[in-house]
């Protein structure tokens, strides 16, 4: 019988880490169009954290632990705060 839980966790975090790697993908032709530039783009910077806040809210949805649950849990929210302060403009205060 499928474990339609564990499926849908897995497609999930899946799907995170596709948009993620896509994101530095399209940085990586982006930086080889515009050489000397080292800054993502906002666009670029909104996908990614959005990949990888999914991504860990994939693995925090497929934790068995409590501990383990948080520690993804919070480390998807610090990736969605870093995300909001890059397209705010403000990253330089955080860094």
């Amino acid at each position: 019988m499928i474990n339609w839980r564990e499926t849908i966790t897995g497609c999930v975090w899946i799907i995170g880490l596709a948009i993620a790697l896509a994101a530095v993908s399209y940085h990586g032709a982006w930086r080889a169009n515009h050489p000397g530039t080292q800054r993502i783009p906002r666009a670029e910077a909104a996908w990614l954290g959005a990949g990888t806040s999914i991504f860990c809210a994939g693995l925090a949805l497929a934790g068995e632990q409590t501990w383990e649950i948080a520690l993804w849990a919070a480390l998807g929210a610090l990736c969605l705060v870093f995300t909001a302060f890059r397209l705010a403009g403000k990253d330089k205060e955080i860094l």
